[in-house]
Order: C-alpha cells, then structure tokens, then sequence
C-alpha cells in the first residue's frame, strides 16, 4: 500500500513537472499550433499532387524544403518559406465536390496554421508589428475549420489575446484592452486571462483613470452588427465573430459584471 501511494505521489509531482515545463516553454516561445503544425506537410503532400498546385513550380519548391517534422524550436527557420506557401495554398472550389468537409478542413487549415504560427515567430522576435497582421489573417480571413463550433471560438479567443499583448507591448494600451474585452464580450475561454491581463494593464498605468474612461467608452460601444457578429470600438469600428445570438446590452453586461471591473 506504502508502494502504492509513493508512486501516486511520483506521478502527480512528474505530471507537474511535465506540465509547468510545457507552461514555461509556451511562454518563452510561443506556438499555439505546436501539437498540430506538422499536419500541413502530409497536407501539402497531398496538394503537389492535385490541380492546379502540381502545375506551380515554386509552391512545388517551397513545398520540397520541408523536409523535416516542423515544431516550436525549428518553425522559425521556414517562416519565408511558409508565407509563400500560405498565399499559394487557397483551395479551389471544384475541391467542394470532390472530397469530404472533414478533409476539406485540413486543407482549408493550412492557410490558418501557418498564419497563426508565422504571428508567433514574429512575436517571438518581439516584432509585435509585424505578428499583428498575420494574426489577424488567422483570425478572420483563414478561419480555423472545425466540425464543432468550441475549437474554432477557442482558436478565435487565443488569436484576439495574442493580437492584445501584441498592442500591449507597443505600448498602444487602448487597442490592447478593446481586444481584452473582446474576449470578455464572447464569454466563452479564456476569460480569466483576459481579466488579469486588464487588471495588470490598469495596474501599470500611471493614470489609471484615464484608460479607465477609454475602456467605458469601448464597453458603450458595443454594437451587434449582424448575425453573430459584434463590434467594439476605439477611434475606429472593429468586428468580431461569435457563435451565438445575443444582444449589444447582454455584452455590455457581461464585461461590466467582470472581475476586472468590479475590481476598478
């Protein structure tokens, strides 16, 4: 029993350990896409073979160099190379047709993948300009496809907090809480970072009040602007998607009934 319960407590402590391990490398060199980025080779592989990519010689090219399993520590060293593909790699409609929604959206994901993944090299460059745009991309122009509607809103989530740090850290505070909020606005994962990281962004500033008044200015703001999709706005109108129905006043609620802003 004694043996037993050591190698219970062994395995909680390595678990642990596994985990805040994974934590501290995600923080240090972020790759959201880490478990899944290698999928668009056996994608692509599937590509050079179809019409019209088998007939594009520098997609052909591009795709040859990627010879070895692509993951956090060396997805940096093909991100030229992946931006080319990413532009290249648009799938045709006939496709619609011809293959099943399941594998349409492996396909249609390369796109996603390595725009997400292409933000986070920049970021982790700290060129937080230059990942904006490529987030965005992902974001709501190569859309992660799912069957289900929570991987998609999750990977929507992430993307909008990636884009916040990324405002945060060139010192454009009011973009990076409209973002925050956006999360808050949804409802739906990962809230409570989206709380401490407008907390801390409060926290830090030398006049908290006056970003206060930028953050209830964009709280007013919001607006539903058709069928699943609000906006907020901070100088200009930014929309973002969302899974459900729901009401300008019901995501003006939800933000200010947030821990961040009981807190201040």
């Amino acid at each position: 029993m004694r043996n037993i319960f050591i190698l219970l407590l062994f395995y909680c402590f390595s678990s642990n350990n596994i985990i805040a391990q994974q934590n501290s490398l995600e923080k240090e060199n972020r790759l959201y896409h880490n478990v899944r980025i290698d999928e668009i080779r056996k994608s692509l592989a599937d590509l050079r073979i179809e019409v019209p990519f088998k007939d594009d010689s520098e997609f052909l090219k591009n795709v040859d160099q990627l010879q070895y399993p692509l993951e956090r520590n060396n997805i940096g060293e093909y991100r030229d190379v992946l931006i080319s593909i990413m532009h290249k790699t648009e799938i045709p409609a006939s496709f619609e047709e011809k293959y099943n929604t399941m594998y349409l959206n492996e396909l249609k994901n390369i796109r996603h993948l390595i725009a997400h993944s292409v933000g986070d090299i920049y970021f982790n460059e700290e060129n937080y300009g230059q990942a904006i745009p490529y987030y965005t991309l992902a974001e709501r122009h190569f859309i992660y496809q799912s069957l289900g509607g929570t991987n998609i809103t999750k990977d929507w989530q992430r993307l909008r907090g990636d884009i916040a740090e990324c405002y945060k850290a060139l010192k454009n505070h009011e973009m990076a809480a409209l973002y925050f909020l956006s999360i808050l606005a949804n409802g739906q994962h990962f809230t409570d970072y989206a709380n401490a990281q407008l907390s801390k962004l409060i926290e830090e500033q030398e006049n908290p009040k006056k970003l206060k008044k930028y953050i209830d200015e964009i709280i007013e703001s919001a607006n539903i602007t058709s069928i699943g999709v609000f906006s907020l706005t901070f100088q200009t109108e930014i929309e973002f998607s969302l899974f459900f129905n729901v009401t300008s006043e019901k995501i003006k609620q939800r933000i200010r009934s947030s821990e961040f802003y009981q807190k201040f």
